[in-house]
């Protein structure tokens, strides 16, 4: 996954952050610093949710409340909010696992590399 696959949101002009081209903030503000974030809406039947995909301090985060209040499910009623709230949530949960992988390259080698090494240890 690469910093312009992490999904769109629309957004107001921003200074362009230097380090990530998916990043939301403006970083003329020193408040922000150091923190890159990026708003995502994930939708699925009648449950719609904002996450927030962020790096503070390097270490990557997800941060969202969730806004469905209660849910009730009853014989017969055609649309099935918990299961479409879980389908979000696995989206939620998918997009986080990628978001970090993509910010933790040291974890990873490119194949060749690992194929040498093992020619080498042979």
């Amino acid at each position: 996954m690469t910093n312009s696959s992490i999904p769109s949101a629309s957004t107001d002009d921003h200074q362009q952050c230097t380090e990530h081209s998916w990043c939301e903030l403006d970083h003329r503000d020193p408040e922000v610093d150091g923190v890159h974030e990026k708003r995502v809406d994930i939708e699925v039947g009648d449950v719609e949710e904002r996450f927030t995909l962020e790096v503070r301090n390097g270490e990557p985060r997800l941060d969202f409340e969730i806004s469905q209040g209660s849910i009730w499910l009853e014989p017969g009623e055609p649309t099935n909010t918990l299961r479409n709230l879980a389908a979000v949530l696995t989206k939620a949960a998918d997009l986080y696992d990628q978001f970090a992988d993509e910010l933790t390259p040291t974890l990873r080698r490119h194949p060749d590399v690992t194929s040498a090494l093992a020619d080498r240890d042979v």
